[in-house]
């Protein structure tokens, strides 16, 4: 299950999110699929965070070094 989280972009990865929290927010879960629901958001938080992170060093890689005196 969490091969699959590490293969989604992050706009796939946040919409899945969304989706958990919608799910867990409705309560209409047994304490057991609320449990198995918010690990995979977690991990889904993971991977978002993740693609943010790496996108944040592309830019960084791509701008110009700054002139510090």
């Amino acid at each position: 299950m969490t091969d699959d989280i590490e293969q989604l972009c992050f706009e796939e990865a946040f919409e899945a999110l969304e989706a958990a929290v919608r799910q867990l927010e409705d309560g209409n879960l047994t304490l057991e699929q609320s449990i198995a629901l918010y690990e995979r958001g977690m991990r889904l938080a993971r991977r978002c965070s993740q693609a943010l992170d790496d996108a944040e060093l592309q830019v960084q890689q791509l701008a110009p070094p700054t002139v510090s005196f």
